[in-house]
């Protein structure tokens, strides 16, 4: 039952970077002349980051609670597969979140920077 609450903790931090990633994003594209071509890059590239890994979650979510391992399995055997599929659920995540974090800062950064001037 943790790992099932762990999970559902880990979907509301995939929220979470979505939600930010299209925030900064929408303001980068909104202001399209005010910010250069190099800003535009690193704001598809966390957009990107952040799509990977709701997506991943998303799939890994489906693969668990619809195909669920066949009903005329084993219990170990649907247990295996709930577990395998949690676990690529998640690892997939952290490589979006692990590539959106240094794009997401980069695009902070620039975003202040350019705000400075």
């Amino acid at each position: 039952m943790r790992g099932v609450g762990i999970f559902f903790v880990w979907l509301l931090v995939v929220m979470f970077v979505a939600t930010a990633t299209l925030w900064l994003g929408a303001r980068v594209f909104r202001k399209a002349n005010a910010f250069g071509a190099m800003t535009k890059i690193v704001a598809s590239m966390a957009a990107i980051g952040a799509a990977v890994a709701l997506g991943s979650t998303l799939v890994g979510l489906l693969r668990v609670f619809v195909f669920g391992g066949g009903k005329s399995a084993d219990i170990t055997q649907r247990a295996r597969f709930v577990a395998e599929s949690i676990s690529e659920a998640m690892n997939c995540t952290a490589f979006g979140i692990v590539l959106w974090i240094p794009s997401f800062v980069a695009l902070a950064g620039m975003i202040w920077k350019n705000k400075a001037r």
